[in-house]
């Protein structure tokens, strides 16, 4: 069985992507480079406009193991979030449920 994983992921309110960090130095940059996050697990790093951009908790079903190794192995399944499938709404919990399953291959799987 595969873990229930909550992120904090920040929406860009110019491009509509969603990114978060996946590991301590994952530095990750929506595509028009106006918000970014860095930190993963272990302290939370961003830059941001609040009177524009928000925050978003993401659940995703996958380990922590597996967002590393997408990280540290340059897989780039996870981390960013198109704007067609970030929730619309501010606050609360949603599950990505449209996000890709974890690679096998990638570790951490239960």
């Amino acid at each position: 069985m595969t873990s229930r994983l909550t992120v904090n992921m920040l929406v860009c309110g110019s491009c509509g992507w969603g990114v978060y960090s996946r590991a301590r130095h994952d530095f990750r940059r929506c595509p028009c480079k106006a918000v970014h996050v860095d930190g993963g697990f272990d302290y939370f790093k961003c830059g941001y406009d609040p009177k524009k951009d928000r925050f978003v908790s993401l659940i995703l079903r996958v380990k922590r193991e597996t967002l590393y190794n997408d990280w540290n192995k340059s897989r780039d399944k996870y981390g960013m979030v198109p704007p067609e499938k970030v929730p619309k709404e501010v606050g609360g919990d949603h599950e990505h449920r449209d996000h890709p399953d974890p690679d096998p291959s990638a570790g951490g799987q239960g």
